[in-house]
């Protein structure tokens, strides 16, 4: 399988807040108050990973456990071994997000400034001809498909769990670090389900809890562009950090 994709990414501080803690990962780069925008090649049996990471823990903690994440997480990515079956792969990487998870925790223990940090994580993954979605806290996975936006992951939110929209929606159970506690990713692998045309957005939640599912959809189908999808966060007043990947499936060959 190859793959030509379009990329745009923003990762943006927003109106009100004094650091960015999100950061964005395309297979090696990191990007943190900044965009671009190019196209990448997928060859056959190659690794991409497109991930966006919202970091947590006040000061610069949150910014330390969102970069520390993609580093891990990128570094794996590439050292994957080959030939793996689905369960497999799902199993080294099931135990690869719990050893993420335990080294910021250690981290933060070792350096008290960053004592409880913790990030959550949305990545959209290729490895051996197969596509993966990974998710875990409240960053959203979506996919814009002739003109119909679906979101593709779930918020692992308290509001969600509970189906009470009276809990603030970014009291999360499950998170990279964050002190302690266990930890799981949601994988989905969406191999069948991507098709040229479609869209994939991967953003932190200073997007989704700015902008409903409408906005967001009209807002692609419109520009298809993750800056313009941060200006319309920011005409809003959106006070948190907004990041976000848009990835434009231009051509499939299977």
């Amino acid at each position: 399988m190859q793959i030509l994709l379009k990329i745009s990414l923003n990762s943006d501080i927003g109106c009100t807040r004094t650091n960015n803690e999100d950061m964005i990962l395309i297979s090696g780069e990191k990007y943190r108050d900044c965009s671009d925008e190019f196209q990448s090649f997928v060859e056959d049996k190659g690794r991409f990973i497109a991930a966006v990471a919202d970091g947590m823990g006040g000061h610069n903690a949150g910014e330390v456990a969102s970069e520390m994440a993609l580093d891990l997480i990128d570094n794996f990515s590439v050292r994957i071994p080959q030939n793996l079956s689905d369960n497999d792969f799902r199993n080294l990487l099931d135990n690869e997000i719990v050893k993420i998870h335990d080294q910021i925790i250690s981290s933060g223990r070792i350096n008290t400034q960053c004592l409880d940090m913790g990030t959550t994580l949305v990545a959209w993954l290729t490895y051996e001809n197969r596509i993966y979605l990974v998710n875990i806290g409240d960053s959203r996975g979506y996919r814009l498909r002739k003109g119909i936006l679906c979101q593709l992951t779930k918020d692992h939110s308290e509001q969600n769990r509970l189906n009470d929209h009276t809990i603030p929606s970014n009291l999360i159970y499950n998170c990279l670090g964050g002190g302690g506690g266990t930890v799981f990713a949601d994988v989905k692998e969406i191999t069948n389900k991507v098709f040229e045309g479609d869209v994939f957005l991967l953003c932190s939640d200073g997007v989704s809890d700015y902008l409903n599912d409408e906005e967001i959809e009209k807002e692609l189908i419109r520009h298809c562009h993750a800056t313009t999808l941060i200006d319309a966060v920011k005409k809003k007043g959106g006070p948190d950090n907004i990041s976000a990947i848009v990835i434009s499936i231009k051509k499939m060959i299977i």
